[in-house]
């Protein structure tokens, strides 16, 4: 009986993600490389936790190479299920995270030149973001590198 309640408390929780505040996505991997992953490998390592009622996030990726890339992800509040979160590329750039609340994947859109209007309304207005939108600017107009990332919770 013990086993059923924990079960059922445990199915509840799963289900209802789309009310929660805090979420983990682990053991995350991309349909394409990410910019730094040059040789293309899966990542053995990928994992992201938000918290939804603070507004903000990190993600930890781990490469085959050992080395560890460490971003912090600043929500944008969303009063729908979806959720989108802005972190200051390793290089240069700003990178987009597009969270769906209800599935266990995102979208990363590594921006490497001047965002368009709707992602300048949603990106923090802290002094590192302003300098890296001053530093994109200074770039031709690219298209941003897409992946999409899907993990277990």
């Amino acid at each position: 009986m013990r086993k059923l309640i924990i079960f059922l408390v445990t199915g509840m929780l799963w289900c209802n993600v789309g009310f929660a505040e805090k979420i983990n996505l682990d053991n995350c991997n991309s349909n394409v490389p990410d910019s730094i992953n040059i040789f293309g490998e899966k990542l053995p390592f990928w994992s992201v936790a938000l918290d939804t009622t603070k507004l903000y996030g990190g993600e930890l990726r781990r490469y085959p190479s050992g080395m560890e890339v460490r971003t912090v992800i600043y929500l944008f509040d969303s009063k729908s299920d979806t959720i989108y979160g802005y972190g200051l590329g390793h290089l240069i750039g700003i990178w987009e995270y597009i969270f769906n609340l209800k599935e266990p994947k995102f979208i990363v859109n590594e921006l490497k030149s001047f965002p368009n209007d709707e992602q300048v309304k949603r990106i923090p207005k802290t002094d590192e973001f302003m300098k890296a939108l001053q530093t994109m600017m200074l770039f031709e107009k690219q298209e941003p590198l897409n992946y999409e990332v899907t993990c277990k919770k």
